[in-house]
C-alpha cells in the first residue's frame, strides 16, 4: 500500500456528481422537487411558478434547502431517468418565438395516485407529466424528449428523414 494514490472527498463528489448528470451515465432515481401550491397571485406571469411545476431534479438522496419544504414544495422521487433526462424535465415553457410563457413547462399530476402515494414514479410508464405547452400527458422520459432542442430534425424521423 506505498503508491496507493489518496482521493480528495471534493474530487469523489465533483465525480459522481458528473456522472448521475451525464448523458452516458445512466442513474436510477432523482428527487425532484415539485412547487406544492402556487405562487402569490402578486408574482406576474409568466414568472409565478404553479402547483405541479418541476422545479428541480438531483441525484437520489439530495438535501433541498430549508425554504424547499411543505407547504409550498414537495420532494417526489422519479426513477428510470438519465441525468440528462432529469435536467430537461426542468425546462422553461417557450412559445413558438422562444418567449418564455412559464417558469417550467412540465407540472406533475399531484392528484395522480402514482405521485400522490409515496412510492417512487417510474420515468418510462407512468404519464403523470403534464406539459403546459401542449396540455398533454407524458411519462417523464416522454417529457424530457419534448423539452430536448432539435439541432436536426431529421434526427427524429425513423431512418433519418430518408
Amino acid at each position: 500500500m506505498k503508491n496507493a494514490t489518496k482521493i480528495s472527498a471534493p474530487a469523489v463528489l465533483v465525480f459522481c456528481l458528473a456522472t448521475a448528470f451525464s448523458g452516458q451515465a445512466r442513474a436510477d432515481c432523482f428527487d425532484c422537487l415539485v412547487r406544492a401550491a402556487d405562487e402569490p397571485a402578486s408574482v406576474a406571469a409568466p414568472s409565478r411558478a404553479l402547483a405541479g411545476d418541476l422545479v428541480a431534479c438531483m441525484p437520489q438522496g439530495w438535501v433541498f434547502g430549508q425554504k424547499e419544504t411543505a407547504p409550498e414544495y414537495a420532494v417526489v422521487r422519479i426513477c428510470n431517468l438519465s441525468g440528462e433526462d432529469a435536467r430537461f424535465l426542468t425546462a422553461p415553457a417557450k412559445d413558438s418565438e422562444g418567449a418564455l410563457t412559464a417558469p417550467h413547462r412540465f407540472a406533475l399530476d399531484l392528484g395522480d395516485p402514482a405521485v400522490s402515494g409515496g412510492t417512487p414514479v417510474d420515468g418510462q410508464t407512468a404519464a403523470v407529466c403534464i406539459d403546459r405547452v401542449d396540455s398533454s400527458r407524458k411519462t417523464a422520459a416522454e417529457a424530457a424528449l419534448a423539452a430536448r432542442p432539435v439541432e436536426d430534425p431529421s434526427a427524429l424521423t425513423p431512418g433519418g428523414g430518408q
